[in-house]
């Protein structure tokens, strides 16, 4: 349903904004480091972002390769969502990354 999931979107981008969670739309991560994260925009401009989470929200189009990787270079990371089930219904896409935003 579109309409729930347009909804639901919207409550986790205001809670998120409340929560002054620094946002990248468009934006690809090069590297990770201590000092943050590395990232080139839609520009092609590349920025730098103090970090001490990141999430990387890859998209509904799932490059497994990319995701195995990331699972085996980075000390914690989470596979949730449509990059786990692409058949998965957004309430369930949701429901699992809040129980892994809780772990954080």
């Amino acid at each position: 349903n579109n309409s729930v999931g347009g909804q639901t979107w919207m409550s986790i981008i205001r809670i998120l904004d409340e929560l002054k969670v620094e946002m990248h739309f468009e934006s690809r991560i090069q590297e990770i480091t201590d000092q943050g994260v590395v990232y080139v925009d839609a520009a092609g401009n590349r920025n730098v972002a103090d970090a001490d989470t990141v999430i990387n929200a890859m998209g509904m189009q799932v490059d497994n390769d990319e995701v195995m990787e990331l699972l085996t270079v980075v000390p914690e990371s989470y596979a949730i969502g449509d990059c786990m089930d692409m058949t998965m219904s957004i309430d369930h896409a949701i429901s699992s990354g809040f129980t892994y935003a809780m772990e954080l």
